[in-house]
C-alpha cells in the first residue's frame, strides 16, 4: 500500500481588511460599554480622601467597608436599601407573573 503525499503546502486563510475593521469596532464598543462599570467599581472601593483628590480612581487599598456602610446607612424616607431591594424583587416578580397570566389566557382564547 502506498501513501500519497501532497507536495502542495496547505493554503493559509487570508484575513480580510473588513474583518479587521469590524473586529476593532466591536472591541472599542465593548470597552465603551465596560468602562463605566470598571470606573464605578474602582470609585466605590476608594477612601473618601482618594475620591476627593483624584480624577481617575487609583485605590491604594481594597475598602469593602464602603459597601457595608451603604447597606447599613443609606435610606430614603426611612426605607433601607434592603427593603428597597425586596420591593424591587416583589415588583419585578409580580409584574412578570401577571404578564404571564394575561399572555396565557390571551393565547388560550386566540387558539
Amino acid at each position: 500500500m502506498q501513501v500519497v503525499v501532497s507536495q502542495h503546502a496547505p493554503k493559509r486563510k487570508r484575513i480580510k481588511p473588513l474583518w479587521i475593521v469590524v473586529t476593532v469596532m466591536f472591541a472599542v464598543y465593548t470597552l465603551v460599554l465596560i468602562a463605566p462599570y470598571v470606573y464605578g467599581f474602582l470609585v466605590s472601593i476608594e477612601t473618601d480622601f482618594e475620591y476627593q483628590n483624584t480624577i481617575f480612581p487609583r485605590p491604594q487599598t481594597f475598602k469593602i467597608s464602603n459597601y457595608v456602610a451603604a447597606w447599613k446607612d443609606l435610606s430614603s424616607e426611612e426605607t433601607s436599601v434592603v427593603m428597597m431591594f425586596i420591593n424591587s424583587l416583589w415588583f419585578s416578580v409580580g409584574t412578570t407573573v401577571v404578564g404571564l397570566l394575561y399572555a396565557t389566557t390571551a393565547a388560550y382564547v386566540v387558539s
